[in-house]
């Protein structure tokens, strides 16, 4: 077994293995001259080649190995730098004198083939089994020359052969597992590994092939069992490394001198290339790791210093970014004569700096003469980035993707696939390629091998639309959770959503991992648009101009957030009246972005300033001489449409800019927005006419659903219903919503039944509720609070109803259950604050006054809640608490002056604390609201409360049809009706029949 796993270690080149292995053999068989050979050929190959001629020149005496002794002999001279002939032809003289027994013939042709001497080691089995044909080891060596051509088949058989006479032979074993599948070759393994539990071999070569499927749990679970015989085993280290970078993507977690263990235990040069060139290639250049590689590269250039290996070390070198040093190294290999490969890296290293100069250009032309047809990835890249045509720019870029992709073919997966697909060399061409879909499906390539390449889901994330670039975020987030750049890309895009305040959040969370972001542009950028939505104007302003102080080549904004950079910023300016500066941003914003597509952008944002300045003529002007882009066009027109129906109140020219739109661009969405401008200034023939004709572009049932849109718009139901009836099950809810607003409530529960239960069930429980069939609402919506996979926003909806009726049903205790679960899923956001309202007027209604304090001091936390502040004021009102009641609802008023609900129970407390006269102030306040139902209820309890009871009819009056107000407005006039001072019982019980019976006022 010692002789077998010298010779597995010197077939995989695991040279200082095999030595260590023979040393130890030698020292337990001193007279074994066998092991001897194999321990000299190991030094040979390891290029130790005085002591591997020392060892085998005292060999050549012995009859069975004297011969494959003399033949590594020759061949080790032969690696000198300077040969000596002479001995070379001594040797070759003595060859024929040896004898050619099995075992002489069979040593000679296993050196041989050791060596890679392939046709000698031929040469030498074929007379052996000419001579032997039953030889064991004959068909053991011609396995393995087989399989070294590929030859499967033929070498199958071969170890066959060998094992049908010698069913204990490890190297068939072996030699056989490499001919099979991966499935059938594990299975081989296995059983070899029962027989010698402790044989390293087989675990090398079943973990080789779990590595090459990508089997990465069977991977870390046998380089585990491997380095329980062996702490040392390179492959084993180097495969748990290998997984940690380009699976989990724990770069972190890798320890800072990985390659140790190869320095330590086979610091061979080729391993050393092996992997570091690997994993240098898949580590999204983290530059701990780079340098490690670069660290081992040196290495191997020490012990092996070929052009090959220094080509490595200067890409590498470039890799970490160190772009002169790079230069340097390219440089020095090219002194001599020109290297195609080390001219290439040079120009990549100046593209990186951004310093294409005139040499550089030479260079260029020179590389692709030298090169004519056969061009490298890297040649097709350096062409693309000098090409000024953008179609020729994107198809030299698509071809160098390809040329990479193209040269894994047929390899399986492991450090050579690696090195040849290079996803670092692709993700640097993407970066340069403008065509979104097809980055996405190389990127996707790419991640399938290098799931733990946080760049490219990264990139992948960044040029995705909103819906699909959560999952790459959240996938660089479950690696690193403390990945700063994908905190920022989150809160990007939850930010183009609207969704400010978890905007906000991923913001903070981004920080909190790395403070240094603060000075990035992008986060000044994000948290400037944060601070404008919640109108923090100040606050906006400096954050932006932060991010403009802070651009650098190393922090740089791509294209569209610089322009939404200069937009928000000249936006800022003009809401703090400083239209100065609001035109220099402008102005600074033409010079940053000229040449590119947000050029239009730009226009849109110079325009709004002059809308600021009242100068509408100007801004239609600049308006009209938006023409380079279509999106940009729309925009432009969308603007003048709002202009001049706002400014001009001209709605027919406002319907003109639509038309306008239409007739330049006749698309759906564009037919779709002069639809719905027709419907805005109450033109709905128009619409509709204009929605089907949209059908004649495309007849699909979204738009069947538009047409039917906007015939409810229209009130022209009977069709709309037509029409959501052709958009088949796409139309089926919002048609069951518009049949239970008509009170066809069996219709629409018939429509709803034809959806899923998670679909139908709150429209379903609607219409249930409106045929008063509450108790059966409420089963529905048990029933579908357990379902699995529910969406959050579907279960809160279910959840709230839920609680809803049971409120209805004077259910309290269980509403109030139903609104705590709810709570559960929601913490700090605008659903929170509603829930708690509810929960709250809840406990009110309940006479639980201390849980309902709790719930609204935990809501004025928030100082806009206006609405947590009426409840509070409402809660004081209720304990008799008249002085706290009183000055919430003058808080209230003096932020929002029209809150009705806050001037009728501020009227209610001053008559009980007799200070009537101050609710005056607030009425004058809100008189320019006299259109207002609640501006005329509050009127008639003030002149009720004063004893005014004309006034206090004649308002009420105004508010009784009114759907908020109208009811208290008639009971009230009841009242003053049935008054003993003002007694009139006619006019009360018509308003009683009002009350009752609303619409019918006969």
């Amino acid at each position: 077994m010692d002789l077998e796993l010298i010779q597995y270690y010197l077939r995989i080149k695991y040279y200082s293995s095999a030595q260590i292995s023979g040393f130890k053999a030698i020292q337990n068989n001193l007279n074994s001259s066998v092991y001897q050979l194999y321990y000299g050929l190991s030094f040979v190959l390891h290029n130790k080649l005085s002591k591997g001629l020392t060892i085998l020149d005292a060999l050549v005496k012995f009859s069975d190995i004297g011969l494959a002794s003399t033949l590594i002999m020759i061949y080790a001279h032969k690696q000198y730098e300077v040969p000596d002939t002479n001995t070379i032809d001594m040797l070759e003289l003595t060859v024929p004198e040896f004898s050619h027994s099995e075992m002489v013939l069979f040593h000679a042709a296993n050196v041989m083939m050791l060596c890679n001497c392939l046709e000698k080691s031929k040469t030498y089995v074929d007379q052996l089994l000419s001579e032997y044909p039953s030889s064991v080891d004959g068909y053991l060596i011609k396995g393995w020359l087989e399989l070294k051509e590929n030859n499967l088949k033929s070498a199958r058989n071969c170890f066959k052969a060998v094992l049908s006479q010698k069913n204990d032979s490890i190297g068939a074993y072996l030699g056989e597992a490499a001919t099979l599948d991966v499935t059938e070759a594990i299975q081989i393994l296995n059983q070899l590994i029962v027989k010698l539990p402790d044989f390293l071999p087989p675990f090398i070569e079943k973990l080789n092939l779990y590595i090459s499927v990508q089997k990465w749990s069977d991977v870390i679970e046998t380089a585990d069992r491997v380095l329980s015989i062996n702490s040392d085993c390179p492959l084993a280290v180097m495969a748990k490394i290998l997984y940690n970078i380009a699976v989990a993507g724990k770069y972190e977690e890798i320890p800072n001198q990985f390659f140790k263990t190869i320095e330590k235990s086979e610091p061979s040069p080729n391993l050393f290339v092996q992997w570091s060139s690997a994993i240098s290639r898949t580590c999204g250049q983290h530059k701990t790791i780079i340098n490690e590689c670069i660290r081992a590269m040196q290495i191997a250039v020490d012990l092996e210093p070929s052009v090959n290996n220094k080509l490595e070390l200067a890409y590498q070198t470039y890799l970490s970014g160190q772009y002169k040093e790079a230069i340097q190294l390219y440089g020095d290999l090219s002194n001599a004569e020109p290297i195609p490969k080390a001219m290439e890296g040079i120009i990549l290293c100046h593209i990186e700096m951004n310093d294409i100069n005139v040499q550089v250009e030479k260079q260029i032309e020179l590389l692709n003469e030298i090169r004519g047809e056969l061009k490298s990835s890297e040649l097709l890249f350096i062409n693309a980035y000098w090409a000024k045509n953008n179609e020729v720019k994107s198809t030299l870029i698509k071809l160098a993707v390809e040329k990479q992709f193209d040269s894994t073919t047929n390899l399986p997966f492991g450090p050579e696939y690696l090195i040849k697909l290079n996803p670092n060399m692709i993700m640097t061409f993407l970066k340069h390629l403008s065509d979104r879909i097809y980055k996405e499906i190389a990127l996707e390539k790419i991640l399938n091998v290098c799931p733990g390449l946080i760049d490219g889901w990264l990139m992948l994330g960044n040029i995705q639309n909103i819906k699909k670039a959560y999952k790459p975020l959240e996938k660089v987030l479950e690696l690193d959770p403390t990945n700063s750049e994908a905190h920022l890309m989150v809160a990007n895009l939850l930010i183009k959503q609207g969704h400010f305040s978890n905007a906000s959040k991923s913001l903070d969370l981004g920080l909190s991992y790395n403070l240094s972001i603060s000075e990035w542009p992008l986060y000044n950028l994000l948290n400037g648009l944060v601070h404008k939505h919640f109108e923090r104007n100040n606050e906006c302003i400096q954050a932006l101009e932060n991010s403009l102080n802070n651009l650098s080549n190393e922090h740089t904004l791509e294209h569209n957030n610089l322009a939404s950079l200069f937009i928000a910023l000249s936006e800022c300016y003009c809401m703090g009246n400083n239209i100065d500066k609001a035109i220099q941003t402008v102005n600074n914003a033409y010079e940053y972005l000229k040449d590119t597509n947000y050029e239009g952008e730009i226009k849109i944002a110079e325009a709004k300033i002059s809308v600021y300045k009242n100068d509408t003529k100007n801004a239609l002007k600049i308006l009209n001489s938006v023409k380079s882009d279509k999106d940009i066009f729309i925009k432009a027109q969308k603007m003048k449409a709002d202009i001049v129906l706002r400014t001009n109140q001209d709605p027919y020219e406002y319907a003109e800019c639509f038309k306008n739109l239409v007739d330049s661009f006749p698309t759906v969405d564009n037919m779709i927005e002069l639809s719905n401008a027709y419907l805005k200034i109450l033109e709905p023939d128009e619409a509709i006419r204009v929605i089907k004709n949209a059908l004649s572009l495309k007849n699909e049932p979204s738009l069947f659903i538009k047409v039917a849109q906007v015939l409810v718009a229209a009130h022209q139901y009977d069709e709309a219903i037509k029409y959501y009836n052709k958009s088949g099950n796409d139309g089926a809810l919002e048609m069951a919503i518009l049949l239970i607003k008509l009170n066809q409530c069996d219709m629409a529960i018939k429509v709803l039944n034809q959806l899923p239960l998670e679909v139908r069930v709150i429209p379903m429980a609607n219409a249930l509720e409106k045929k008063g069939k509450l108790d059966e609402a409420l089963d529905l919506l048990k029933q579908c609070s357990y379902l699995e996979n529910q969406e959050l926003s579907t279960r809160l909806n279910i959840l709230r109803h839920s609680g809803e009726i049971a409120h209805k049903l004077n259910r309290n205790d269980l509403a109030v259950s139903f609104y705590k679960q709810a709570l559960v899923h929601v913490v700090d956001s605008d659903e929170a604050s509603s829930l708690k309202i509810s929960l709250a007027k809840l406990y009110m209604q309940m006479n639980d006054w201390n849980s309902c304090e709790m719930i609204c001091s935990s809501l004025l936390k928030d100082t806009n809640n206006d609405l947590a502040l009426l409840i509070v004021a409402d809660l004081s009102f209720r304990r008799c608490d008249f002085v706290t009641a009183k000055k919430h609802f003058y808080k209230l008023l003096e932020k929002q002056p029209t809150n009705w609900a806050a001037l009728a129970r501020l009227i209610e407390v001053c008559r009980r604390t007799d200070c009537l006269e101050e609710v005056k102030t607030f009425i004058a306040v809100a008189h320019k609201n006299i259109a207002q139902a609640g501006f005329h209820f509050c009127c008639g309890l003030y002149y009720w409360y004063a004893s005014n009871v004309n006034e206090a009819m004649k308002h009420f009056n105004f508010a009784k049809n009114d759907a908020e107000w109208g009811q208290q407005a008639l009971h009230n006039m009841v009242q003053i009706c049935l008054d003993e001072a003002t007694l009139n019982l006619n006019l009360a019980n018509k308003l009683i029949t009002i009350y009752l019976f609303p619409g019918d006022e006969t």
